[in-house]
């Protein structure tokens, strides 16, 4: 990935213990990290700082986020799961 993520976007780890999991993005640090949160083992509250090398971005945004507006973790959780599917591998 070349460019910052948008906040709100959809991303996949591509490198870590999180390989594979669908996140969303919910700060952007510099031009090179982002935070990012799954709703369950990263809150939003304690989100993960992540590398942009390291995830694969994806086409969905998650507006309520792209707004600015504070979203709970049980409705990240559920976008997740509706826009990554169950598995929650990337595609």
């Amino acid at each position: 990935m070349d460019t910052v993520p948008r906040l709100g976007q959809l991303v996949y780890s591509k490198a870590g213990r999180d390989r594979g999991r669908p996140m969303v993005v919910v700060g952007v640090q510099d031009s090179r990290h982002v935070l990012v949160s799954d709703g369950g083992l990263r809150p939003a509250a304690r989100p993960k700082r992540k590398n942009i090398r390291h995830l694969a971005a994806a086409a969905a945004v998650l507006a309520d986020i792209a707004a600015g507006r504070q979203v709970r973790d049980e409705a990240v959780r559920a976008w997740l799961l509706e826009v990554a599917g169950p598995e929650g591998e990337q595609a």
